[in-house]
């Protein structure tokens, strides 16, 4: 292990050698950068040991691939030439992903409360799962009853690379999709608003905006959801503040202020005050454009 030149040709070795059959699984799966570097691993940590008898160790540490419980299930999609069987490989994918996401519902079920103090071994998978729209739908809720946990369970989500795929789904203009993602979110800036330079950064308070525009005589609970994202995403932090004042959030929360409809749900028009309150925060040009718009009804 000591000759890094040697290990890290065999690692290139392996990757090269099995790089017509990852690009052939890239093809048929989609693009999905993650998987690639997962398969590659497995693939290097194989080749490592039937040519050289070596053991792989990573910082912070993976799950061999020996020891993996996916090891039979990997071993069986993976002879079966997705080139030559591909309505069968896509078959295996299909059925794989359905078991993973029952046994992440089961520990959620029961696994949780027997032993607190290990993780799901599944949500890596879950958040692959996502980007298979046949399942998306149920691995958004399964992820949404995880988040609920508390702050742990939203640290090890994001730990695993939850962030980009919600932040990509919240592109997705499906009403249906879009609550799942809207309360994903809600539970991460709950437990973690260090996330808010983040999203700022990647311009989705204008989808939380028009999202609380397209939901607000429909569903109360999303519209509340999506203003307590907003004033979360504004709380001391003048570049949210500028972003939202920009893209009109001050006139929506004055407008909805005046509704006579949301004056009898009281939890909307408090939220709706606090998401002012955290646009004008030291801010002196929100304070002005909110006084006109309250001047010009």
């Amino acid at each position: 292990m000591a000759n890094v030149g040697f290990s890290g040709r065999v690692l290139l070795a392996a990757v090269f050698l099995h790089l017509p059959r990852l690009q052939e699984w890239r093809t048929t799966i989609g693009e999905n950068l993650v998987m690639m570097f997962h398969v590659s691993y497995l693939m290097s940590e194989l080749a490592w040991w039937w040519w050289c008898g070596i053991y792989t160790n990573t910082t912070n540490s993976l799950t061999s691939f020996f020891l993996s419980i996916h090891y039979y299930s990997f071993i069986l999609l993976y002879q079966v030439t997705p080139k030559a069987h591909p309505t069968l490989f896509m078959n295996g994918c299909d059925e794989c992903f359905r078991n993973q996401l029952a046994a992440f519902e089961v520990w959620l079920d029961f696994g949780r409360t027997a032993n607190p103090a290990r993780p799901p071994e599944q949500l890596p998978i879950v958040l692959q799962v996502v980007l298979s729209q046949a399942h998306r739908i149920r691995a958004l809720m399964l992820l949404r009853r995880f988040l609920d946990l508390g702050p742990w369970a939203v640290n090890l989500a994001l730990s695993v690379g939850v962030f980009p795929y919600a932040l990509k789904l919240l592109q997705d203009p499906t009403p249906e999709l879009r609550q799942h993602v809207v309360g994903i979110w809600t539970r991460i800036m709950a437990f973690d608003p260090s996330c808010q330079t983040d999203l700022i950064k990647d311009k989705a308070h204008h989808h939380f905006i028009s999202h609380l525009g397209a939901v607000l005589h429909v569903s109360p609970e999303q519209s509340v959801m999506a203003v307590f994202i907003l004033a979360a995403m504004q709380r001391r932090h003048r570049a949210g503040q500028a972003a939202c004042l920009k893209d009109g959030l001050h006139s929506l929360c004055i407008s909805i202020l005046q509704s006579h409809e949301f004056k009898k749900v009281p939890l909307m028009q408090r939220w709706i005050i606090l998401c002012i309150a955290q646009l004008c925060w030291g801010f002196p040009e929100a304070q002005v454009y909110d006084m006109l718009s309250v001047l010009s009804l």
